[in-house]
């Protein structure tokens, strides 16, 4: 386990018919000379994975610039953002990997040639009192992916986030969700600090006091409760589950459809340790 300053970046996006997917991720530990690297693309029902904690970093700080730049040599895989990272303009992206099919993953390359690329033009921020050092951003994406030789097209609502963070990763227990559309998105974390999280609809934001899961299943539904008092019904369910070993330990991932109030999302339900989660506070 890596410990120190670190930073990541993320684009992620489901088909609006559910019959793709797609995520990518860097995380960034210079000082410790790594990088992680993470891509799932989902065709139909299938997964095509690529993780790697062991590539290589140089020492420079990428995500205080004016543009930023995540990327690995070998394999050829990188984001860059445009803007400052509290008014980015678009952030581009594409890899070359080598994948492994199935939901299981392990680290390295596999058999099947994948290769995408990209560019994410950003509608708005969600939830600035989220976390600090952290920023989600909703808004829409166009490329293409190709899987020995058959292309997906990448278009429409989709999700970037990038963060820095001085203390170590994956020690502390954690649940995130992640939902976005035309009209609406949310975000929500629940940690042994609490929960926190905003929720978009039609324009409106409301910011999430309260994350309320039941256990991993198939179907869960999900209490999304907001600082004025109400609450949010959200129905969540998973298209294709994800696993991936953080050394001894293995976190889980999904990509998801879900029902937010009238909005039909899209998005991502990702867990490490969350039994070890304290209960919501009513």
């Amino acid at each position: 386990m890596n410990h120190g300053y670190s930073e990541s970046a993320m684009v992620m996006w489901v088909a609006a018919d559910s019959t793709a997917a797609l995520t990518l991720r860097f995380c960034r530990f210079p000082d410790d000379g790594v990088t992680w690297l993470w891509c799932h693309v989902l065709e139909g029902d299938r997964l095509f994975g690529y993780t790697d904690h062991g590539l290589a970093c140089d020492d420079t700080r990428a995500f205080a610039g004016s543009t930023a730049l995540y990327r690995t040599a070998a394999p050829s895989a990188w984001i860059r953002r445009s803007g400052s990272d509290g008014a980015m303009t678009e952030a581009r992206f594409a890899a070359d990997l080598s994948m492994i099919e199935g939901h299981e993953g392990r680290h390295g390359p596999g058999d099947i040639g994948v290769t995408l690329t990209g560019l994410f033009t950003p509608r708005y921020s969600l939830g600035e009192e989220v976390a600090a050092g952290r920023r989600e951003v909703v808004g829409d994406l166009a490329g293409e992916i190709v899987i020995d030789g058959r292309r997906i097209s990448l278009d429409g609502p989709a999700k970037y986030h990038e963060q820095r963070q001085e203390t170590p990763r994956f020690t502390e227990p954690f649940r995130y969700l992640c939902l976005w559309g035309p009209s609406a998105s949310c975000v929500a974390i629940a940690s042994r600090a609490g929960q926190i999280g905003a929720a978009m609809q039609d324009g409106v934001e409301s910011i999430i006091t309260r994350f309320e899961a039941p256990p991993i299943a198939d179907a869960r539904s999900l209490v999304l409760g907001l600082r004025d008092g109400t609450a949010l019904a959200a129905d969540v369910r998973t298209l294709k589950a994800i696993t991936l070993p953080i050394g001894d330990e293995i976190w889980r991932g999904s990509f998801v459809t879900a029902t937010l109030g009238a909005h039909s999302l899209t998005g991502m339900l990702n867990e490490w340790r969350a039994d070890q989660l304290p209960p919501p506070a009513s």
